[in-house]
């Protein structure tokens, strides 16, 4: 590949891949933080953001009690 090539690449980004991470960062800055406080800080609708985070969960990246979402413990076996 040339430079050309990697510089044309250089702005694709997946926009969902984005969201998600920012939901994952926004989550470890806080602790902890429920729909409403991430509502806040992430332009997303309510009912996008939750989807992200019932998906984020049922992954294993996050976990929810009650209404507040924490990043999951991730440990290797």
């Amino acid at each position: 590949m040339t430079d050309d090539a990697d510089t044309q690449n250089t702005g694709r980004r997946i926009q969902s891949v984005e969201n998600a991470c920012e939901i994952i960062e926004a989550v470890q800055e806080a602790n902890s933080a429920t729909l409403q406080e991430l509502s806040e800080r992430i332009e997303l609708s309510q009912g996008t953001l939750h989807t992200y985070l019932a998906t984020l969960t049922d992954c294993g990246f996050l976990t929810k009690d009650n209404d507040t979402y924490q990043l999951q413990s991730i440990t290797s076996g």
